[in-house]
């Protein structure tokens, strides 16, 4: 918060009326966006078998432990929590709710204090951030986000003198290792700072004292982290990088329509670029030129990954303070009622996602549309949200019901093994590779699978596993009409053998549907059963069961 003297000036009184604006409309858009990702509770099973003894290993019991997660510091900071007896859930959001509340404050206080923008502009810029559905969706979502995106302004702003003395670098240093930590891309997110901060001076012909004390902690604390990671999952990467990491062509185009579709839905960023002309040429340029080669820097990223299947761009959620800081700095060089007028608009064509508006024609959306869903067709981000929203809840259902007919040894082989995972604790093996170490080492023309969606490129059959025998393959859950069973679960066998034969035939051979019915309980509405495709060793089972069914 910004301070108040006891004669408080009207300026002061402005920015602190923008800062607590800004918060309100974060506040507002956080609530209405709340919700937890199906990738989260992969974080926190891990964090839970971690809290609860188990090892820092998504399967207990398993030989070598998997790397699944990409966000140690963020399971770290769960099994904490885990162990205090907070539920994951609340502590996920709690924390990220307070990361990005923080953050909005430090980019407020960043813009007014540090460079001068004054209030009313600034108001504009971060109402721009706080007021932007990617922002405020992903102060929730059970990932590891926002603490990522204020670890890494907190490196930016710090690195820039926003904190005077000696100890600016090296507090600059240990964001720098969280960001490293956090995210594993994140050393190169923190090596990317110093670098920007190092070609800065060199543009102004200034020396960079204490990059030094920047950059060792970075390296030395993340080289531990890689001993430890080798010794630990007997690897030099995380077998995330191998599962997700693909350069080719198409994911590049991916990518590309990733990138160009936020440009178009959000808007207001294509304002803060227009202006960096403008904050280069400003008092802070060289602050401009870090914020801007940062805003470059996760464009970019996004596009060489391919963008993300998740809603609302989890992606470039963490550059949108570093185009702020060029926004403000744009509106800063304007005249009074043209830099009001610009921020207002920018402000106000950044709602578009909240409320499933565009000024784009659909006919470029759909051009632009970049998820790869088997069977699915075009979604506005708002109704991605939504999926995300429902599919969460059903997995979760699924989860609680596998926990209540499973028995000790059983096991399961799907693609979404987060709540699944999580609330069924089942051992599972994973169609997409993040904790299943030979399906991430596939190249991708031996995949066989439906790859191509955004974020899982490399995913294999489900009868990929039948060799491990795996209990159940895919599990449904489905709300049976009155009557016998058998009835509604001839009807659901055939509408998911439908669905997952087209996909991969040689399931057909060595699974049989079974139903069973689940007992209410917190998170299992009454009358809900699971459809499981149980494996079995014997073809001409499997051969009988499906003629009955799909002759």
């Amino acid at each position: 918060m910004l301070p108040e003297s006891p004669s408080a000036s009207p300026t002061r009184r402005a920015a602190t009326a923008g800062l607590l604006l800004c918060l309100a409309a974060f506040a507002l858009l956080a609530a209405r966006f709340d919700f937890l990702i199906d990738d989260a509770f992969i974080s926190f099973r891990y964090a839970r078998n971690w809290a609860e003894g188990a090892g820092l290993r998504y399967n207990p019991g398993e030989g070598a432990p998997v790397e699944g997660y990409s966000n140690f510091l963020w399971v770290a900071a769960l099994a904490g929590a885990a162990r205090l007896g907070v539920p994951l859930e609340l502590a996920s959001r709690a924390l990220s709710l307070a990361c990005g509340a923080a953050l909005i404050a430090l980019l407020f206080r960043f813009l007014v204090r540090r460079l001068e923008v004054p209030a009313e502009r600034a108001t504009l810029a971060v109402l721009a951030v706080a007021s932007s559905a990617s922002f405020a969706a992903w102060s929730s979502g059970g990932l590891e986000t926002m603490p990522f995106a204020l670890l890494l302004f907190g490196a930016f702003a710090l690195l820039q003198g926003d904190r005077r003395g000696r100890r600016a670098p090296l507090l600059a240093g240990l964001c720098g290792l969280g960001v490293a930590l956090i995210r594993v891309e994140g050393v190169a997110w923190a090596l990317a700072l110093a670098l920007l901060h190092w070609t800065e001076r060199r543009r102004g012909s200034r020396r960079s004292p204490g990059l030094g004390a920047y950059v060792v902690p970075v390296l030395v604390g993340f080289g531990l982290y890689v001993v430890f990671r080798r010794l630990h999952f007997g690897e030099w990467t995380a077998n995330t990088v191998h599962a997700k990491a693909v350069l080719s062509p198409e994911v590049l185009l991916r990518g590309l329509k990733t990138t160009a579709s936020f440009l178009v839905l959000c808007l207001w960023p294509l304002f803060a670029l227009a202006l960096a002309p403008l904050a280069l040429r400003g008092a802070h340029r060289r602050t401009a030129w870090t914020a801007g080669g940062l805003s470059l820097a996760f464009l970019s990223y996004d596009t060489l990954v391919g963008g993300d299947w998740m809603p609302l761009f989890r992606f470039l959620a963490p550059g949108l303070p570093f185009l702020a800081i060029l926004l403000g700095l744009g509106l800063a060089r304007l005249p009074r009622a043209a830099a009001l007028a610009t921020g207002a608009t920018a402000v106000l064509l950044g709602l578009g996602p909240t409320f499933d508006l565009s000024l784009a024609p659909r006919g470029l959306r759909e051009a632009l549309y970049f998820r790869g869903f088997q069977g699915g067709g075009y979604q506005s981000e708002l109704e991605r949200w939504r999926t995300a929203v429902e599919n969460g809840e059903r997995f979760a259902l699924i989860g609680r019901g596998l926990a209540q007919v499973s028995q000790p040894g059983d096991s399961i082989a799907c693609g979404a093994i987060g709540a699944i995972g999580y609330h069924s604790r089942l051992r599972v093996y994973d169609r997409n590779g993040l904790v299943s170490r030979e399906v991430a080492r596939l190249e991708r023309a031996e995949l066989g699978g439906d790859s191509g969606t955004a974020g899982h490129d490399r995913r294999v059959p489900w009868s990929f596993f039948a060799e491990d025998a795996p209990t159940w393959f895919e599990p449904y859950a489905f709300e049976p009409a009155p009557g016998p069973l058998e009835e509604s679960e001839a009807q659901a066998a055939r509408l998911v053998g439908r669905s997952l034969f087209a996909r991969d035939p040689a399931l057909r051979g060595c699974c049989v549907p079974e139903a069973r019915r689940l007992q209410a309980a917190p998170g299992i509405p009454p009358g809900w059963a699971l459809l499981l495709l149980r494996y079995t060793p014997d073809p001409e089972e499997a051969r009988r069961a499906w003629e009955r069914l799909l002759p």
